[in-house]
């Protein structure tokens, strides 16, 4: 099942040097503390996923670096922040990465992320494939910002409600509320 679940991640460990071994979940739960034949630490998936999100580092992209193509959806910025009422004082700025850390307990990499301690907000670089996608991470990403709170709270579902009730209204009405 979590190779079903984390292929991109398997990938990714082997492209580390790491060699796959399929093993019944039996023998998976007693992985932990044991070594291989060269007494090395032997690694389940999750292991290697802790490991990895303790030495990740963004890889942040500067705008001028961007495809002609990317460079559009990146300069909606502005119009994103203003169909909802502009950015909050919280939010000092918006980067791109190429990397990102894996969402909290699985193998995929977030799209975008809250950074509160620096006020910032971090959109992955394949999110401007499309203005859609890039204006919804924003949103996604600025209503932890306003809620505080993580995914899958109330908090954070009622703040994302809010901020697509205020998009809608500017797009059907040309009118914020504050």
């Amino acid at each position: 099942m979590e190779l079903a679940q984390a292929r991109e991640f398997v990938q990714r460990a082997e492209d580390d040097g790491y060699e796959t071994v399929v093993v019944p979940e039996t023998i998976r739960k007693k992985l932990p503390g044991l070594r291989d034949a060269a007494g090395n630490p032997m690694r389940d998936l999750g292991h290697y996923r802790d490991e990895w999100q303790q030495s990740f580092s963004f890889e942040f992209i500067s705008p001028t670096d961007l495809s002609p193509e990317e460079r559009a959806v990146w300069d909606t910025l502005h119009q994103v922040f203003a169909v909802r009422g502009g950015r909050p004082k919280r939010v000092k700025d918006v980067r791109i990465s190429a990397t990102m850390r894996l969402i909290e307990g699985r193998y995929q990499e977030a799209v975008g992320l809250w950074e509160a301690a620096d006020g910032l907000i971090i959109v992955k670089r394949d999110q401007l494939s499309s203005t859609d996608r890039f204006a919804g991470t924003v949103l996604h990403e600025l209503s932890h910002a306003l809620s505080g709170a993580p995914d899958v709270s109330l908090e954070f579902e009622q703040q994302l409600t809010s901020e697509l009730g205020r998009v809608a209204a500017q797009s059907l009405l040309g009118v914020v509320s504050q």
